[in-house]
């Protein structure tokens, strides 16, 4: 954000490329005007001073510079420069303050010959605040988890391959994250590969038992089955779905256990509270009083 607002040009984050040779590398900003684009990475000490950044780091470089991409790199001071030929040493920090790292960025820009202006306080407050909204946007995950159409999902999760350390909570049911699983039957444990998406959506399971969880295909009403077609009267009482913004009563089955938030029919109440779509002793409580909750399955 302060990079946008000093240059007046468009940053895109982990910008993400398959070079020759190579599987996909992900750079920290990208920067596409003026064409052909600017890629740079950012360096900071923490996660560049490991066994084998250096050689890691030499080696994505030189790949991208044989591919004809124009890179740059700013380190964290202290690092050693990246071995590669014409390849200039840019450095900011130590540490991760972002008007360092951003004023680095300036450097790089100034010298050639792209726009660059000092950010009054105020306007360093604000894209200070806007980065951190993204960020915790991004941090929160989606409004609607592989893990909110599919629980199962969480017990037999074991680890991304795609994106280590992000979980099925953090991803969407559409996710195409490659990922390991294993099977919850006691008798099975078996291990396996498989796209988010084939398990979320289409319910794929484990093939060497044959246990096949549904997911949100199979969990989300078909044509004549949802509530609002079910029990429209049910239904005209519903406000929303608990931790799944924009469901209505045609996503919901009659016999389903999201909580929902509901709103009294009686003309002289309207009160609203929150209750499962389908209580176990078949009662929702309205306003401190029991109401029968009549449906079909």
């Amino acid at each position: 954000m302060l990079v946008q607002a000093a240059s007046g040009l468009a940053v895109e984050l982990d910008h993400r490329l398959r070079l020759p040779g190579r599987r996909q590398d992900r750079f920290d900003l990208y920067l596409p005007e003026p064409a052909p684009g600017l890629l740079i990475d950012l360096d900071p000490e923490w996660t560049h001073n490991r066994p084998g950044s250096l050689e890691r780091d030499t080696a994505k470089t030189a790949a991208a510079l044989a591919a004809g991409l124009d890179v740059e790199r700013i380190r964290s001071r202290g690092l050693p420069p990246v071995p590669v030929h014409g390849l200039v040493h840019h450095e900011a920090g130590p540490g991760v303050n972002p008007q360092d790292w951003a004023e680095a960025v300036g450097v790089v820009l100034r010298g050639r010959g792209l726009s660059w202006r000092q950010l009054t306080p105020a306007e360093v407050t604000a894209a200070l605040t806007k980065g951190a909204q993204l960020w915790q946007k991004a941090v929160a995950g989606p409004e609607v988890s592989a893990v909110d159409v599919a629980p199962h999902l969480e017990e037999e999760f074991v680890a991304n391959l795609t994106n280590p350390g992000k979980t099925p909570d953090r991803m969407p049911p559409g996710c195409n994250d490659v990922c390991l699983w294993r099977c919850r039957k006691p008798d099975c444990g078996y291990a396996w590969k498989a796209i988010l998406n084939s398990r979320a959506l289409a319910g794929r399971g484990c093939s060497q038992c044959g246990h096949a969880q549904v997911g949100a295909a199979n969990s989300r009403p078909g044509p004549g089955e949802s509530l609002a077609e079910v029990n429209p009267a049910m239904a005209e009482e519903l406000i929303g779905v608990v931790g799944h913004p924009g469901w209505t009563a045609f996503d919901l089955l009659p016999t389903s256990n999201k909580t929902c938030q509901w709103r009294c029919p009686e003309p002289h109440c309207r009160f609203e509270y929150p209750a499962p779509l389908r209580a176990p002793n078949g009662m929702r409580f309205v306003g401190g009083a029991s109401r029968s909750v009549s449906m079909r399955a």
